[in-house]
């Protein structure tokens, strides 16, 4: 699989097709906050091989996997909010890393799909490949570009603290960051994002939108 970065072209070394997996989100009137579901394995299992009418599994599917954050617990927007109230702050940064690497969190539900796909269609050496999400640090919060800037090291500091259990498990490979804010005429950040992401050795995705 080919994917865009900025004028460059990487390859996120995808064999099928990368699968875009958001949170399911509803909000919870009691407080009115968004809660955000987590995936399971079982969720999961039915991406990682097809499954049959006959409920049985078979060929491999999906073998990319990015987990897309849109909205944090708070219903603050990860991508560069229209309305400032709603602009994304560390917090909600912190919420998606926990959410998705935290033990028992999403990689984990990820990691069980994948020893049963290996188990169900005997093919010991399957794998997913994953792409991780960088959200927008908005100047409303995090200030401007030299502070936009030290919010994205942090945040790919915090990740790969984060996922450091994960490197010792040959279910799961992280292959890539993917910038969530689509607007092209943030080209500072984005080549500075993408930078970094290369610079740890992941390709970095994103789908540019041009006005």
């Amino acid at each position: 699989m080919q994917t865009t970065v900025h004028d460059k072209v990487a390859s996120a070394d995808f064999d099928n097709a990368l699968l875009v997996l958001m949170p399911i989100t509803t909000l919870n009137l009691a407080d009115g906050l968004w809660q955000q579901g987590d995936w399971s394995a079982q969720e999961l299992l039915p991406y990682l091989l097809y499954q049959k009418r006959n409920a049985g599994f078979g060929e491999p599917f999906f073998d990319g996997f990015l987990f897309l954050g849109l909205l944090s617990c708070t219903g603050n927007q990860l991508f560069e909010a229209v309305d400032p109230a709603k602009a994304a702050t560390w917090e909600d940064f912190e919420w998606y890393l926990n959410k998705t690497l935290r033990p028992q969190g999403d990689l984990c539900a990820l990691h069980e799909a994948v020893l049963q796909a290996r188990k169900l269609s005997r093919r010991p050496q399957l794998q997913a490949r994953l792409v991780l999400t960088i959200p927008f640090p908005s100047r409303q919060t995090f200030g401007g570009p030299e502070s936009q800037k030290a919010a994205i090291d942090r945040y790919m500091d915090r990740m790969a603290e984060l996922y450091r259990p994960f490197e010792q498990l040959d279910t799961l490979r992280l292959c890539g960051l993917y910038w969530l804010h689509e607007d092209a005429s943030q080209t500072e950040l984005i080549d500075y994002a993408g930078r970094k992401a290369r610079e740890r050795g992941l390709a970095f995705l994103w789908i540019p939108y041009y006005r």
